[in-house]
């Protein structure tokens, strides 16, 4: 899920970014039963999707690394 540049660390944006989750969730209940979902791909300073994360209480289960080498 991306936002253009201009509109990231706004209220809109990470308000837009709630609701998707929540209509996503609403749908995956009602048509499928869902009880758990999957957020990932969140690098690690990327703090908005980090708060929207532990605002809905999600669980890391995987972590990885991305490393860089001068070639």
């Amino acid at each position: 899920m991306g936002v253009v540049k201009r509109m990231q660390a706004t209220r809109l944006a990470s308000q837009l970014a709630f609701m998707m989750i929540e209509y996503i969730r609403r749908a995956s209940v009602a048509n499928y039963g869902a009880s758990r979902g999957e957020i990932g791909w969140i690098l690690e300073d990327n703090h908005g999707m980090r708060s929207i994360a532990e605002a809905i209480e999600s669980k890391i289960n995987k972590t990885y690394r991305i490393y860089g080498r001068a070639l």
